[in-house]
């Protein structure tokens, strides 16, 4: 646990810890059943997805036009008649495109291609009114027109007479597409085609070669483009410090609806306990730092620290409907939670937020240079719900060995193996082998005096006894935390060593 840090010390640990309140901590990755490496993407050079590029645009047009409004107003009388809003309404929100027609028409083409065709109706339903039914048949000819009887052979017998329906009946929901309509196809599609031929006829390539300059559009562009003059729909970003040396006022102003919006959000998604979500734990968990506010070199002493921790409040026609729990340190912008209002699940907030802290590292980087990384938190490879970090790129893994960072596509092969992998190669060496370089210069608390642990191995010797037991003790245990604090992190933060099992009166 840190009561106060600065932010190099927190910059040193972020790489292979996360932040929870005023505690910092890191996973036993050889020990756990789903390992978690720490994740970065590189946002200067990040480029959003065709998905991703539709949740701008859903946003764009909500705030825009008020498009899909309907789709969150559902949401809120479920979550107001039900409580809470009910996962399928949430599915579906998640699930909506913004184009209707050009869903409908991707299931219709979908189900075209893995449809089963209708069987040939052999026998008329029961129920089926005899004038409905006609009997086809080449050797049967028009009632007008009937000849005399002719002998039937015991060869014509076994020639099927196929009977079918004149009022056709459509297949059954989920069944497949009507095998007597032509398929549908999506309009663009068909444009594209008939703008091929055109240019066909009048003696174009209808399919000149690309250019190898990109054409997609940039992050900016979307989170740039100017609203109409009276858009539907406002929504405002608020940065606010939670710093304890620096608290902006705005925080307590907003503490109560802030809260709100975080119970609604572990009662509906997390599915806690109605009385879970307490205030204290709230504040304990997210509210709480032990980052201080600092100033960037590139900042003069007047101006408001940009290093420290910060609630990015999301604020729509003037209510808070999403947070994002952020630390900003001097190589990267850090997410350490974020939690959003379920009735605008339509509007992906969980996504667009993530795209969202890419601009604002853009943005810082503008300013201040070392500023270039968005951390994403934790991956872990056998959680279905965590690869969506994947989509982000280019992202990297930290080895949790050596501690060096490695490109994400090409660490997946090996994790796909087993949870737990080194993703250096070996002739890198680990941290462990290492840590004996530097665990004498480790910082120690002991009785309210600052020491190096081989100053504290040398008190101990003069004051505890047997001495060599208790020193392979303490040369166990404050190894294994240099291990996990690191290199850089060892000679700068101190061990409490007061309350080890070895000071405690024996009973």
């Amino acid at each position: 646990m840190a009561e106060k840090g600065t932010h190099n010390l927190n910059r040193r640990m972020s790489d292979k810890r996360r932040r929870s309140g005023k505690y910092i901590y890191k996973p036993v990755m050889k020990k756990t059943c789903c390992p978690q490496y720490a994740i970065r993407c590189e946002a200067l050079k990040f480029q959003p997805t065709k998905s991703q590029k539709k949740v701008l645009r859903r946003m764009y047009n909500y705030l825009a036009w008020g498009k899909g409004e309907e789709r969150i107003r559902s949401t809120t009388v479920a979550a107001r008649m039900n409580g809470q809003s009910s996962d399928s309404d949430l599915q579906d929100a998640l699930d909506d495109d913004d184009d209707s027609a050009s869903t409908s028409d991707e299931m219709e083409v979908e189900g075209a291609g893995g449809a089963e065709e209708m069987p040939h109706v052999e026998e008329p339903p029961s129920d089926t009114h005899p004038e409905n039914i006609v009997v086809n048949s080449d050797n049967i000819p028009s009632i007008g027109h009937l000849p005399a009887p002719v002998p039937i052979s015991s060869s014509s017998l076994t020639q099927p007479i196929v009977v079918t329906q004149r009022n056709h009946v459509p297949p059954a929901k989920g069944k497949g597409p009507d095998p007597n309509k032509p398929l549908q196809r999506k309009a663009k599609e068909v444009r594209r085609e008939k703008k091929a031929q055109k240019l066909l006829r009048q003696g174009v390539n209808p399919t000149p070669p690309k250019s190898s300059k990109s054409t997609s559009n940039s992050l900016e562009t979307y989170l740039e483009k100017p609203l109409p003059d009276e858009p539907k729909h406002h929504l405002e970003f608020r940065l606010i410090s939670t710093s304890d040396n620096d608290r902006d006022s705005e925080f307590t102003r907003t503490f109560d609806d802030v809260f709100q919006v975080y119970a609604k959000y572990e009662l509906t998604i997390h599915k806690k306990d109605a009385d879970h979500p307490t205030p204290k734990q709230f504040s304990r968990f997210l509210a709480e730092s032990p980052l201080q506010r600092q100033l960037a070199p590139e900042q003069a002493d007047n101006d408001e620290g940009v290093y420290g921790s910060f609630h990015l409040h999301y604020v729509l026609d003037g209510k808070i409907i999403g947070v994002d729990v952020v630390d900003v340190l001097p190589d990267c912008l850090t997410s350490v939670y974020f939690f959003y209002d379920p009735d605008y699940s339509y509007l992906s907030l969980g996504t667009y937020s993530v795209l969202r802290e890419m601009y604002m590292v853009r943005q810082l980087h503008t300013r201040f240079p070392s500023i270039q990384f968005a951390s994403l938190g934790f991956y872990v490879h056998s959680c279905a719900k965590m690869h969506y970090k994947a989509t982000f790129q280019p992202s990297f893994l930290l080895c949790p060995e050596t501690y060096t960072w490695h490109p994400l596509p090409a660490c997946l092969p090996k994790l796909s193996v087993t949870g737990y992998q080194r993703l250096a190669r070996p002739e890198i060496p680990d941290e462990e082998g290492r840590v004996c370089e530097y665990v004498n210069q480790t910082l120690i608390l002991f009785k309210r005096n600052l020491m190096t642990f081989e100053l504290y191995r040398i008190t101990l010797q003069r004051s505890v006894q047997p001495a060599a037991v208790v020193l392979r003790k303490e040369v166990e245990r404050v190894t294994g935390y240099a291990l996990l604090v690191g290199r850089q992190c060892a000679p700068t933060m101190a061990l409490y060593c007061d309350n080890a099992p070895i000071h405690q009166p024996s009973s």
